[in-house]
């Protein structure tokens, strides 16, 4: 333990206590970073004294999102790696939160755009900061959208899951242009399909499918271990939607459309960040 190019790291890891963040959290301490893990409930210990550190915190509250980037600034020395990996796969019925956002895009984009600015804004110097949004296959299938995120009408839970995975593709482009003279360099994870415990807030028929599936399906664990190797690879492309074997694929190039999207984002989340100010 503890060697190679990410000992010594400090990295953050959200949705890190159950499932693929548990396994990432697993993974990074055994190579001797400094694990911050965020997630609902603490789980059991992984067993790094020491080297894990977690904070509660539910994203379907911006105000805890919030509050929670301002202790991390506070609290912590800054980060090398940042792991967008909370989410939750969309409830069969549209769902809101106390923000009054469809439940989906907030937790898994809104929520992480959130955190990130609020640690980006803060970072002090150039020191490389490498961003890596989990996404997803069905992110080929997602929309950009840019009006208001608060409608239930013609809700499609897989519509609503692969927007938000496009959406977190979008953003590592987005930072990557906006501060590229902060060190940041955002790349994307696509993991494919593996075992999950994500598709518990789905129906009774799909939850019994998924896990008769799951026995033939690559685990968490070694879904993490690609994770790391990617990470202690050279020369990553920004912007680059990396797949399990580490090969890049990447998005067409911008749409006048996407400017009106940031627009929108950004007024529904710079509230929450002037009030940290």
């Amino acid at each position: 333990m503890g060697e190679g190019i990410l000992c010594n790291k400090n990295i953050l890891i959200t949705g890190g206590t159950s499932g693929l963040g548990f396994e990432l959290v697993n993974q990074f301490a055994q190579k001797g970073c400094t694990v911050v893990a965020t997630g609902r409930s603490k789980p059991v210990s992984p067993g790094f004294p020491g080297l894990v550190k977690y904070y509660r915190v539910d994203f379907k509250n911006l105000d805890q999102v919030a509050r929670l980037g301002e202790e991390l600034n506070r609290n912590e020395m800054p980060f090398d790696i940042i792991i967008n990996n909370a989410g939750i796969l969309s409830p069969p019925f549209p769902e809101f939160t106390v923000n009054r956002f469809e439940c989906t895009f907030q937790v898994n984009f809104l929520a992480h755009l959130l955190l990130n600015q609020m640690l980006i804004l803060k970072k002090q110097d150039n020191r490389p900061l490498v961003i890596v949004p989990v996404t997803s296959p069905v992110y080929k299938l997602g929309r950009i959208k840019a009006q208001v995120f608060m409608q239930s009408g013609n809700y499609s839970a897989l519509r609503a899951y692969a927007d938000t995975k496009l959406y977190l593709i979008m953003m590592s482009s987005f930072f990557n242009e906006k501060f590229r003279d902060k060190g940041i360099t955002c790349v994307n994870f696509n993991p494919g399909i593996f075992s999950s415990g994500i598709y518990r807030t789905q129906e009774r028929w799909f939850r019994i499918a998924y896990h008769l599936a799951s026995p033939l399906l690559e685990k968490p664990s070694a879904v993490a271990s690609k994770v790391a190797i990617l990470l202690e690879s050279r020369g990553l492309i920004p912007g680059a939607i990396y797949n399990r074997k580490g090969n890049p694929a990447f998005l067409p190039s911008g749409s006048v459309q996407e400017s009106a999207f940031w627009s929108a984002c950004f007024e529904m989340i710079d509230p929450f960040i002037s009030r940290k100010e």
